[in-house]
This record gives C-alpha cells, sequence and structure tokens, in this order.
C-alpha cells in the first residue's frame, strides 16, 4: 500500500510503500496473502510450539558403525566380484549383504534405502514420462507465418 510521509522540517513530502497488515482479503488482498504465507511459514518452523520438539537424531554406537564397516567390506568386495565376473562369490557377497541390511533395519534402527552394489542400480525402472498432447484429436491445419527478416 501506498502513504504519504510528510517532513515537516524539509517541508516536502515523499510517497512511499509500507504495508497495512490487514489481514482480510476484502480490505487489503496482497497484505492478507503475505500475512498468510508469513503463518503457513511460521507454523512451518514450529512457532506456534509452546515447547521445543525433542531432538531425534542419535548418534550411532560402537556396534552400529562396526556393522557399517563391515557393510562398506562388503561393497568393495562386491565390487571386485563384479571386476572379476566370479557369480558364486558375487552371490556369497550379496547374500552377506541382505543379512547385514536385515541387522541394521532391525537392531540398529536404520532407515532408508541403503546403496546397492552397481548392477542392482542399473537394474531400477526407468524414470515414467507422459506426454501432455492429446492422442486422439488429429492436428490442426497450419497458416504459413510470413518471414519479416531482410
Amino acid at each position: 500500500m501506498l502513504f504519504w510521509r510528510a517532513d515537516t522540517k524539509a517541508g516536502c513530502q515523499e510517497l512511499i510503500r509500507k504495508s497495512c497488515d490487514r489481514q482480510w482479503e476484502s480490505v487489503c488482498l496482497p497484505c492478507a496473502r503475505k500475512r498468510l504465507r508469513t503463518a503457513w511459514d511460521q507454523c512451518g518452523t514450529g512457532w506456534h510450539l509452546d515447547d521445543e520438539p525433542p531432538d531425534v537424531t542419535v548418534k550411532p554406537d560402537r556396534d552400529t558403525v562396526s556393522v557399517m564397516t563391515y557393510r562398506a567390506d562388503l561393497m568393495r568386495q562386491g565390487k571386485e566380484a563384479l571386476e572379476t565376473g566370479d557369480e558364486k562369490w558375487l552371490a556369497d557377497v550379496r547374500e552377506a549383504l541382505d543379512n547385514v541390511d536385515q541387522q541394521l533395519r532391525e537392531v540398529h534402527g536404520v532407515r532408508g534405502k541403503l546403496p546397492g552394489l552397481e548392477d542392482d542400480e542399473e537394474e531400477r525402472k526407468p524414470r515414467r514420462v507422459r506426454s501432455t498432447r492429446r492422442q486422439d484429436a488429429p492436428d490442426l491445419p497450419r497458416k504459413p507465418v510470413p518471414c519479416s527478416m531482410p
């Protein structure tokens, strides 16, 4: 919203932009929307809470670190087995990786997707792409556009 500000000492007036801070859209639509966006941001960051939310991050203990180190060694061995092409060794490594991943999830509380070997990542389905073009409508005739460049 625009307001006039008068400087009594200099004897001049200037036009300044200032929010009127109205909360009703029927009175001032831009200020009401700005206030609503600010309220959404504040609720998203937790300003409406009386107490601070508990910190749910937990540092891993020694057992978890040792199991993750063992998993990293298995990943290294799996990549070596992929390079050499030894199927029996690769099957043993994959079985051990499955057991370690299950133990990490059940005992140590690890969440999310754990990275796999390279060939497992290549087997993922490709991204699904959909066309917005109508398939049932024929192409419309186009008029030639004259070129106005010299």
